[in-house]
């Protein structure tokens, strides 16, 4: 993608793409389906990055958004409503059942089918405005960031994440105030008020002033995103990997796709190979595979000469650098491959 592309964060905020480095964590998700139905939120380690020039095209999304991304670049799409999130590459989009090469889709009444893309969050920064720091500080204060792992009667795992401030009906103008904050915030406008029962040391209840809890409504994401949005300290004691699954709120389906010409990319490499980009969920770019190194090549020819090249080829061939991400899993590869072999000849 290209270097101004926003990449969400471990720590909930967005950089820019260009700006990463190898070792930082971003914010990620399973690359395949392993929980039955679903991909969970993962932490991925970036372990690879790489500027090059390559063709790069913008992809237009009915919601407006607009990428600028590779041809071989993944999304994570559907075709229909009813279907599942699989990985398709941008050549590969349907617009009215026609991808970028002007290949139709094949089947009856196909023509009308345009992919649905995968977007799980909005990008939402930090309001620092004086109502912001105020809620925030509230909410540091009095409130609470809690997560819960429950679990199903089918004996699957759900993550609960609740999110709120409790305020004595006494200052009822501070009540007032963290409702109308909590509902700007979040936009959701369905701040939930709940009751809450106090006592003292011995048990006995107090009535003399009614407690109040006030709790964000919605999904774990919107949850997160009003943390985002206001940025409180208490930001830092969420987990991602107890957000639950991936879920695409926003989703949305592409509308054109233009070709902008000859522009600086980022190839970044995660563990988990996926991230978030400007909140769509992607596959990260594989420095391995042959389109990428083919335009690698002709762009190094172009810049050093075929003389150069060949020279740099062949010193190349003399002497192999493996880095330590490949190195550790030529080594997990092997061993497998020894335990089987072993195994099989009852070693």
């Amino acid at each position: 993608m290209t270097p101004d592309s926003l990449i969400l964060m471990k720590d909930f905020t967005w950089k820019q793409l260009g700006d990463i480095k190898v070792g930082e964590e971003v914010f990620a998700f399973d690359e395949e389906v392993i929980y039955k139905t679903s991909r969970r939120y993962r932490v991925g380690k970036v372990v690879y990055v790489e500027r090059d020039i390559q063709d790069v095209y913008e992809v237009e999304l009915e919601n407006g958004d607009k990428i600028k991304t590779t041809a071989n670049h993944k999304w994570l799409t559907r075709d229909k409503i009813s279907s599942a999130y699989n990985w398709c590459e941008t050549q590969n989009m349907w617009i009215n059942g026609v991808n970028l090469h002007g290949k139709h889709k094949s089947g009856p009444h196909t023509g009308h089918i345009t992919t649905t893309v995968c977007k799980p969050f909005q990008v939402v920064l930090q309001d620092t405005s004086y109502e912001s720091g105020w809620i925030a500080g509230i909410l540091d204060a009095d409130g609470h960031v809690c997560q819960q792992k429950i679990k199903n009667p089918d004996g699957t795992l759900r993550y609960g994440f609740r999110v709120g401030i409790a305020q004595c009906e006494k200052y009822m103008d501070i009540c007032d105030k963290i409702k109308v904050l909590l509902e700007k915030f979040t936009g959701n406008k369905k701040t939930c008020r709940q009751t809450m029962e106090s006592c003292d040391r011995r048990g006995i209840f107090k009535n003399q002033h009614q407690t109040w809890q006030f709790l964000i409504t919605g999904t774990n994401v919107e949850k997160l995103q009003f943390l985002m949005r206001v940025r409180p300290f208490k930001i830092q004691k969420v987990d991602i990997e107890k957000l639950g699954k991936l879920k695409s709120q926003y989703d949305t389906k592409v509308k054109s796709i233009t070709y902008l010409g000859k522009m600086e990319i980022v190839a970044m490499e995660t563990d988990t190979h996926t991230y978030i980009a400007n909140g769509y969920a992607m596959h990260n770019c594989n420095r391995f595979s042959a389109d990428h190194l083919i335009q690698y090549e002709k762009n190094l020819k172009a810049k050093i000469g075929q003389l150069r090249f060949d020279k740099l080829a062949w010193r190349a061939s003399q002497a192999k650098k493996w880095t330590d991400f490949e190195l550790i899993e030529l080594t997990k590869y092997y061993k497998a491959l020894g335990d089987k072999l072993s195994k099989e000849k009852g070693l």
